[in-house]
Order: C-alpha cells, then structure tokens, then sequence
C-alpha cells in the first residue's frame, strides 16, 4: 500500500529547513544583550518617545565598549544622538569608543561637544585631557588635567597627577614632570605606572640611582616591564663603578 505521507516529505523537509533557520537567527539576537535589544527597538510596535530610545542606543553603545566592539557601539551612539542630539551622556561615550578604536582627533571633537552640552558632566575633563595628549596637544592636556585638580570632580586624582606627568615629559620638562609623578605616588603609594614613570624622568636627569630604586619598587608592585627594565639599569650601574 503507497505510504500517503511519502509524497509530502519534500514539504516537511522544507518546513524543518525554515524553522531551523529562524531558530538559528533568533539565537543570533537573544545570543547577548546588545543585540536582543536592538532587535526589540526596531521590531517593537509601541511608539516610544525618541529621548527614550536614545537611551536605550546609548546604553546599548556603552555594553559595546566594553566589549571593545567599538565600530558598532560607535553606529549605536550616532543613532541616540540622532535621536536626541543634546545628550552629552552619548557624546562621551562616543568619544570613548573613538579613543578606543585609537582614532583620538574624532575622541577630542566628541569630548569637546559634551563639554560644551554639559560643562559639570564628570571624568569629561580629564579623558579630553588623555585625548588631547594622544595627539600631542600637550599645552590642551596641562589645562585640562588642571582644570580637573582645581575643580576637585574627579576621585582618581592620582591617575590625573600621572597623566598631568606624562605631559610634562613629553615636553621635555623632565623636573615638573617628577614633580606631578610624586603627587601621584603621594596619594596612591601603591601606583606602579608612577614609579616606573618617575624613573624615566629620573634617567633623563642622569640620576640612575633613583632611577634603579623607582624602577624596583616598580617591580615590587608588579610591573612586569619595570623589573626588566631594573635588571639593565642595575647592569649600567655596576658597571659605572668598575
């Protein structure tokens, strides 16, 4: 007897393709978060108001950065300004995502319009002063960097002192430069980076000594490079002595 079924099985297997190919692209969406939402602000039938869907892209953009998806986080963002184009919130983490991606002048013009937007919007000063010096703005960073010690907005002063540091030495300056390293270092005591940065400093002053001792406790903290870094100045040392 003929199987009446057997005609229809072209038609199940094309129905099985079908829903497992929808199920394969649902899970591309709930796979995390960022897309799941996207996928929901765009298939949604509610009308939201635009401020609020610009929040949702914003924290959409900030989910991304952490990810270091920086091109998409960066679509996001443009997409929550779009919507509501005086939300500094969006502007700094575009600005965020552009230093990220290591492209600092479009960081600094990002920075510079949430500044603008909202001038007491925390950490601004200080990641447009990182941004700044990335280009070699140094004089833009020292005011900046400045601008956050004398406004006391940020809570990582220390972080700011080494920053200010870094500006300083690039520009030659290497006694100011140990100057705002030892403030750093006065705050946190801990602080890796400063000592190995004030021992830089130090061996552009010729003062290999205090360099050896910085770049130690350095080491000590467990700053891999600084221990490296020790074991050669600790053989140029030794080796003036001969």
């Amino acid at each position: 007897m003929k199987n009446p079924l057997k005609s229809a099985y072209p038609l199940i297997i094309i129905l099985l393709i079908g829903c497992i190919a929808t199920t394969l692209a649902r899970n591309g969406i709930w796979h995390d978060d960022t897309t799941l939402w996207h996928d929901v602000v765009q298939k949604s039938s509610v009308k939201r108001p635009a401020k609020h869907v610009a929040y949702i892209y914003q924290d959409i953009g900030r989910e991304l950065i952490s990810k270091h998806e920086y091109d998409l986080a960066i679509e996001r963002l443009h997409t929550a300004i779009s919507l509501k184009p005086d939300y500094a919130k969006a502007y700094y983490f575009l600005g965020t995502a552009y230093n990220g991606k290591g492209d600092y002048a479009q960081a600094v013009g990002a920075f510079e319009k949430a500044a603008a937007l909202d001038p007491d919007f925390k950490h601004i000063r200080f990641e447009l002063g990182r941004a700044y010096g990335e280009l070699g703005r140094y004089d833009d960073s020292i005011r900046m960097f400045n601008e956050v010690i004398k406004a006391h907005v940020d809570p990582d002063l220390d972080a700011v002192y080494n920053n200010l540091g870094l500006c300083y030495f690039r520009k030659d300056d290497y006694r100011r430069a140990l100057e705002q390293y030892g403030r750093a270092i006065t705050i946190n005591p801990s602080f890796a980076d400063a000592y190995f940065n004030r021992g830089e400093a130090f061996y552009k002053l010729g003062k290999i000594r205090k360099t050896v001792a910085d770049l130690g406790k350095a080491c000590d903290l467990g700053l891999g490079k600084a221990c490296r870094v020790k074991e050669l100045m600790t053989i140029q040392l030794e080796g003036s002595r001969e």
